[in-house]
């Protein structure tokens, strides 16, 4: 994937996220502890190359994995297709698959 192709869809990802959360670019910049321009500017696609620092701020800040911030949108469909299945499945099952998912974690 080209720089460009990826400066576009972080900030895509990043504008999306903070739609879902009701937030806007100066909210943003402050709970990442980044400058106002520095947000707008990587919103805006003006900054080609943002460090992956300042990505994880981003991604803290919207309380997402950094990994979140570079899906395509056919990765986000399919995680919220996902998600919907689950939502629909009744709480015994829920609590059952949560369970499931548990045992496939590694052990800290």
């Amino acid at each position: 994937m080209e720089r460009d192709a990826v400066t576009q869809l972080l900030s895509q990802n990043i504008i999306r996220l903070m739609k879902e959360r009701d937030m806007n670019a100066a909210a943003l910049a402050e709970r990442s502890g980044l400058n106002r321009t520095a947000v707008y500017d990587i919103l805006s696609e003006r900054s080609q190359s943002p460090k992956i620092s300042t990505a994880a701020q981003i991604a803290k800040a919207l309380n997402v994995p950094i990994s979140d911030l570079f899906l395509t949108p056919e990765q986000v469909e399919g995680q919220n297709a996902l998600f919907k299945a689950y939502q629909m499945l009744p709480s015994e099952e829920r609590i059952r698959l949560e369970q499931i998912a548990q045992a496939w974690l590694p052990k800290s």
